[in-house]
């Protein structure tokens, strides 16, 4: 009742830096920021004298204070116990977001460029590469006011020129999709599955279960880049002929996005091998408090499960 430190486990000396010595029988503001530091005894006479709680019983996210008094991010969870013949104590469980908050950023970071580099390839690709071939294309008009029959190897090559503006602006688009993405994710992954298909000629099926509505924009963004990396994936590394996309839901609560293929097996990394990618799955998956499992198919390849919270 008084904020005097009890007991701490081995996590606590390795995420605050201090030994379990030091805590012992000190305040256990020491662990936190100004001004919470100061305030914080307040926090538990008040919670006991109106019975409201900030935290207790409910867990948030809060700053944490290291020992060299640099500040990081932290989840705290507190309950609150009464032993026989005891004053009643409090119990906090405390998970670093460091990690995960760099992890975010990364994200932040990745989606910014990922906007820039489809603006320039807009402006320096397709948009000089539609020039070009308007040029020909009336070249080629007057090529053929004048003489008809040999003008047919240039038209062939504008059509060509087309169907490459074509393929360009169907890659970039699959880009922008999610981006301005504000409807549904089953829309969004049926798209999806239809372009992966026409575009990288693997059979790409997408099967829906039930009614999954997503409401938050930012949701479906995630759930898509989860769904089109995994799929990104299993063009560039499975090397198989097949890619099966389903979304269903689970229960009231929760629905799965799982992405199957039938190319090499599954092998999985070491914590040195995770390349960026998965690193990025894992980060959207927390972000959207899912839970994302990535291993072997049965019979070959390799599956990506993703199980999310509807609300």
């Amino acid at each position: 009742e008084k904020g005097i430190i009890q007991t701490v486990n081995p996590a606590v000396e390795r995420i605050f830096g201090y030994a379990s010595q030091e805590l012992m029988g000190r305040n256990v503001s020491m662990l936190m920021p100004h001004p919470y530091d100061r305030e914080h005894d307040g926090y538990i006479a008040q919670y006991l004298r109106t019975g409201r709680a900030k935290i207790i019983g409910i867990g948030r996210e809060v700053v944490g204070r290291r020992k060299d008094g640099s500040e990081f991010p932290i989840y705290l969870g507190v309950s609150e116990g009464r032993k026989k013949g005891r004053r009643r104590f409090f119990t906090g469980v405390i998970r670093d977001l460091t990690d995960r908050r760099h992890l975010e950023q990364m994200v932040r970071e990745i989606s910014r460029k990922e906007q820039v580099r489809i603006g320039q390839e807009l402006h320096d690709g397709l948009a000089q590469h539609l020039a070009t071939t308007a040029i020909m294309a009336k070249v080629l008009e007057k090529k053929l006011q004048r003489s008809p029959s040999s003008a047919a190897r240039d038209l062939k090559r504008v059509v060509g020129m087309i169907n490459q503006a074509i393929t360009q602006t169907r890659e970039l688009a699959q880009g922008l999709y999610a981006l301005e993405m504000h409807g549904d994710i089953v829309d969004a992954i049926r798209v999806l599955a239809r372009d992966t298909e026409k575009t990288v000629g693997i059979r790409c099926s997408f099967e829906a279960e039930g009614p999954v509505t997503v409401s938050d924009a930012t949701a479906v963004m995630h759930l898509y880049r989860i769904a089109r990396e995994a799929v990104n994936n299993a063009v560039k590394h499975g090397g198989g002929k097949n890619i099966w996309i389903r979304l269903r839901r689970k229960g009231p609560r929760e629905a799965e996005l799982r992405i199957e293929n039938d190319g090499k097996p599954f092998v999985k990394p070491t914590a040195r091998q995770k390349g960026l990618g998965m690193r990025i799955l894992s980060s959207r998956a927390a972000i959207l408090k899912a839970t994302l499992n990535i291993g072997p198919r049965p019979k070959g390849g390799a599956v990506v499960n993703c199980v999310f919270p509807l609300s």
